[in-house]
């Protein structure tokens, strides 16, 4: 390993002589010679813990996958480019199993669901940059109802409007999670009992920017199987917000504008 120096900088490879970059440095290292082949990454007794962080690695990937797949279903018109934050939390959850196998250790949602409490939708836009009200929720005693409340919400106090919308709504999503479990039989990883997650969504109407004081109230209604007592499944209660502007047909979203956020696990 060597550090070029010189007037002419580059990187790439030539010949067995690759040249790249270290995060966080504007050096250009040299390095000789090549990686281990696939083969004996496979295969070979000495990357026995490379193939389980790959294999744990990958099941997070597929799991963020997933549950991007589950909001759109809630968000079809809204870009969810979270990918890489969200499976970075998930490795995090899998390295709290201390009980299972390496490389075959779940994701637990039934018992860290909670981490990913605070974790933001569109990353590059967080929602508590424009929204400054922190609401409140709650659920009634058999859980079958979801309610977001945000008592005298006011826009001109609590909406940072930089993008120079005139309309503005909110949007509730309750999100089940059931474990993520590797399957011996099939050799992969799936959703426990094959119960794939589910998404209620409310939307509120559209406003107009004022001055006026509003009782905001987002109210989900939960799947029956959603109420009974389930060790194994956890909800994500998620917020989120999108700019409109007025069109042909009526109020049209703006996808680049949503901000949304889980604001409570578990």
């Amino acid at each position: 390993m060597a550090i070029l120096e010189g007037t002419i900088k580059f990187t790439g490879k030539l010949g067995n002589i690759s040249f790249y970059k270290l995060p966080g440095s504007d050096k250009i290292i040299m390095r000789a010679g090549n990686g281990p082949s696939r083969e004996k990454i496979k295969n070979s007794p000495r990357f026995a813990r490379t193939r389980e962080n790959i294999s744990e690695f990958s099941a997070c990937s597929a799991c963020s996958n997933k549950i991007r797949m589950a909001l759109r279903i809630a968000l079809p018109l809204i870009n969810i480019p979270c990918h890489n934050q969200l499976v970075s939390v998930l490795r995090k959850i899998v390295d709290n199993d201390n009980c299972g196998k390496r490389g075959k250790r779940p994701i637990r949602f039934s018992q860290y669901a909670n981490r990913l409490s605070g974790f933001e939708l569109v990353p590059q836009r967080p929602l508590f940059e424009v929204l400054t009200y922190t609401p409140s929720f709650s659920s009634e005693e058999n859980n079958s109802v979801v309610t977001f409340s945000m008592p005298g919400f006011n826009p001109n106090i609590h909406l940072q409007n930089r993008n120079g919308s005139l309309y503005y709504r909110f949007i509730g999503v309750v999100l089940s999670l059931p474990d993520f479990i590797y399957s011996a039989g099939n050799k992969k990883y799936d959703w426990e009992n094959k119960q794939e997650p589910e998404v209620v969504t409310t939307f509120s109407g559209w406003f107009l920017y004022d001055n006026k004081n509003r009782d905001m109230l987002l109210q989900l209604l939960l799947p029956a199987n959603l109420t009974l007592p389930h060790a194994k499944v956890r909800k994500l209660l998620i917020l989120g917000m999108e700019f409109g502007v007025m069109a042909d047909s009526g109020i049209s979203g703006i996808w680049k504008t949503f901000r949304g956020k889980v604001i409570s696990a578990g």
